[in-house]
């Protein structure tokens, strides 16, 4: 692995980039590239793994009214702070938009190569919820395809590939840390829905006070104006 990763070295401190995340990544100290090829692999697998990623694509998922209503910038903010929440991992937002971009890619590729008549069907653990995400959007899964051997096909509804897993859960990981992880994230969820619903509430009270604050300034201005003309 060594041979394949360009290591910089500041005293005893390598810095590396990532092709999965596509950042630079700072590894643990060691002592020399052989130790730091080791640290390089862990450390990517710590940053996205089976587990995560999946975890990942569900947030992002549950995200997408927010990406047409907000800044990409924003949205990806909260998406890193709810990551980082979770495992106690610190992921910045551009790690989140160029995972997230990775994916898409990967997802357009298996699924065009899965579509194209004679090859051999690719699978990709993710594949299925990604597809949930994607499917419907016009410039993934257009509704109109034109084709010079049969014209234009109209497409009644996305095709959904199963899924197996190439990617396995990290061997560190329990299934009982799994779904413990899992019920930290939907009581997470859970505890979001209700601070945003208690902030929509408090807002719309002091919509109400506002509006009965400027009604009760024009009755007090409408008694004076009454009381100058008597």
């Amino acid at each position: 692995m060594e041979n394949n990763v360009h290591l910089v070295n500041i005293q005893k401190e390598y810095i590396y980039y990532d092709e999965t995340s596509k950042t630079y990544v700072i590894v643990e100290q060691a002592e020399n590239p052989a130790e730091v090829a080791t640290t390089i692999e862990n450390t990517v697998q710590k940053l996205w793994n089976f587990e995560k990623t999946s975890v990942f694509i569900n947030i992002v998922t549950e995200h997408q009214e927010d990406f047409k209503k907000s800044i990409k910038k924003v949205v990806w903010n909260k998406i890193s702070t709810i990551i980082t929440d979770i495992y106690k991992v610190k992921v910045n937002a551009q790690q989140c938009d160029t995972k997230w971009k990775c994916l898409v890619e990967t997802y357009k590729k298996i699924k065009a190569h899965n579509e194209k008549s004679g090859n051999n069907h690719k699978e990709w653990p993710y594949f299925e919820a990604m597809d949930n995400v994607l499917a419907k959007k016009p410039e993934i899964n257009p509704l109109v395809k034109c084709s010079s051997n049969k014209g234009l096909e109209f497409q009644s509804k996305p095709i959904t590939i199963s899924h197996s897993s190439d990617d396995t859960v990290d061997s560190e990981t329990t299934g009982t840390e799994f779904f413990g992880k899992c019920n930290r994230y939907n009581k997470y969820t859970k505890k979001r829905k209700a601070l945003d619903l208690l902030e929509k509430r408090h807002q719309e009270k002091m919509a109400r006070q506002d509006r009965f604050l400027d009604l009760f300034e024009q009755l007090v201005n409408k008694i004076k104006d009454d009381q100058e003309k008597e």
